[in-house]
């Protein structure tokens, strides 16, 4: 991790995946209310502050808390300065992403579906419905990681070939095909995952998924672990190029994506969103 916090950006730095945490406690060291120079959001880290805007929901909207400063604002928000903008969200809510979910509304809608909702989710209730969760979870992975439309950054799965193997085809930036079979080598529900190619393989490749409780019940650390030895010459100066740099960047992107079609059922995109002028 850098020196300065204020150099990380905390929506697309992927060194804050494994532990974003000294990055929470150098902001409240600056400040409890801090603005980032990224993308010119303000962190609110202090309890007490946090507390206050999330209780006020007259002054603060949570209508673009799923995406962030992403998609922008269906309309330019330029010149309004500190002004109010409800009327103007109203307006145009429906044209942001998840607009339809939870997190995103506001009171009294906000109040009436979690009104109803929390009678759902009661441990006893939870607990009785923890199979159904599983069965739709695991529907979600099948449609996914159907042949020809599973993919993950760069990496196709084409598709399940038995006793634990599945074949897996990437396409290069120069249009060349590459193939491989991998076999799954360990397998530990609710913990880990474990690959290694098979010979013959255009890429040689191993890797594994590890799946730790986060701190204080906060949901799940996902932490992957890759390696390859591409072939020599010209096809494997290629490969290097392809996979080096941005590999981890697009690990990072691919495990976003993950987090949102397991938590939502679908994958965040901003194809068709209008953007807001960006500064």
């Amino acid at each position: 991790m850098v020196n300065d916090p204020a150099e990380l950006d905390f929506f697309r730095g992927s060194e804050l995946i494994a532990d974003p945490y000294p990055y929470y406690e150098s902001l409240r060291q600056q400040c409890p209310v801090a603005k980032e120079k990224h993308h010119d959001v303000t962190m609110v880290t202090g309890w007490e502050e946090a507390c206050a805007v999330l209780n006020d929901a007259e002054t603060w909207s949570s209508c673009n808390s799923v995406t962030g400063p992403f998609p922008g604002f269906p309309v330019s928000l330029e010149g309004r300065g500190d002004g109010d903008i409800t009327e103007l969200i109203g307006q145009h809510r429906d044209e942001l992403p998840f607009s339809d979910q939870l997190p995103t509304l506001d009171p009294p809608t906000h109040t009436n579906h979690r009104s109803l909702l929390m009678r759902l989710i009661t441990p006893k209730r939870l607990k009785e419905n923890e199979d159904a969760m599983w069965e739709l979870a695991d529907q979600a992975l099948d449609d996914f990681l159907a042949p020809g439309h599973g993919e993950f950054g760069r990496a196709q799965f084409a598709g399940g070939c038995g006793d634990g193997v599945s074949h897996w085809v990437v396409k290069t930036s120069q249009d060349r095909i590459l193939e491989w079979d991998a076999r799954l080598i360990e397998d530990k529900p609710g913990q880990m995952i474990s690959w290694q190619s098979l010979e013959g393989a255009d890429v040689d490749n191993a890797g594994s998924v590890w799946f730790t409780p986060a701190t204080g019940g906060r949901g799940t650390v996902v932490k992957v672990a890759m390696k390859y030895s591409p072939p020599g010459g010209k096809l494997g100066a290629m490969i290097a190029k392809f996979f080096g740099d941005n590999a981890e960047k697009e690990m990072a992107e691919d495990l976003y994506r993950l987090k949102s079609l397991l938590e939502t059922g679908e994958i965040p995109t901003t194809e068709g969103q209008p953007r807001g002028g960006e500064k």
